[in-house]
């Protein structure tokens, strides 16, 4: 298995909603993106999607969540149907290290929408197939949530105050791409203060 100085990618992940908790049978995913660093060569690669509002997600809407999420029907005009970007998603929770703030909420919101649209998760030694419609959540998942109440100064962990602690801009924050990017700056903060990284 090796740890994260032998891994060869990470992958940071955020996801934003139509709700709080998943609804079985209901995709809930208004976006979500993955930003994965190829850390043998240092490259990176980067997956900004918005999923289209349907009359089911419309029905099971929190104006709460909406609002926070800043969605718009105008903002979301190009916005993809979910089968459409499935296999990008599937694809890119695929393999380890999967890095996330609260990263319990991101994983469920995933693959419940997944199991929403005939997906179905891999069983034990069963290799993912896109073509089958199997997915398969990566070994290990990080959450800066618990590594920065194991390793920062801040009594609270919500993304918002960590951010104030490290100086990082609070606007646009709740889009999935702005907390992604600045769960990603938090990671390699705690990485490098600890010392793994410098």
């Amino acid at each position: 298995m090796g740890n994260f100085l032998t891994a060869k990618a990470v992958t940071f992940l955020d996801v934003e909603t139509i709700c709080l908790d998943p609804i079985e049978g209901v995709d809930c995913l208004l976006s979500v993106t993955f930003i994965t660093d190829w850390l043998e060569d240092g490259n990176q690669s980067r997956h900004e999607i918005k999923i289209k509002m349907t009359d089911e997600k419309r029905q099971h809407a929190s104006e709460d969540a909406l609002k926070i999420n800043n969605y718009s029907d105008e903002a979301w005009a190009d916005a993809k149907d979910f089968e459409d970007v499935a296999h990008i998603i599937a694809k890119s929770i695929a393999w380890g290290p999967l890095v996330a703030h609260n990263a319990g909420f991101d994983i469920a919101h995933i693959t419940n929408s997944l199991k929403a649209n005939g997906w179905r998760k891999t069983e034990y030694s069963e290799r993912f197939s896109l073509e089958n419609k199997t997915y398969q959540v990566a070994y290990p998942i990080i959450d800066t949530c618990g590594l920065a109440y194991l390793f920062m100064e801040p009594e609270r962990q919500n993304l918002d105050v960590l951010r104030e602690h490290l100086k990082i801009n609070k606007e646009g924050s709740h889009d999935a791409t702005k907390d992604t990017e600045d769960c990603r700056a938090l990671f390699y903060h705690i990485m490098t203060n600890i010392g793994l990284l410098k």
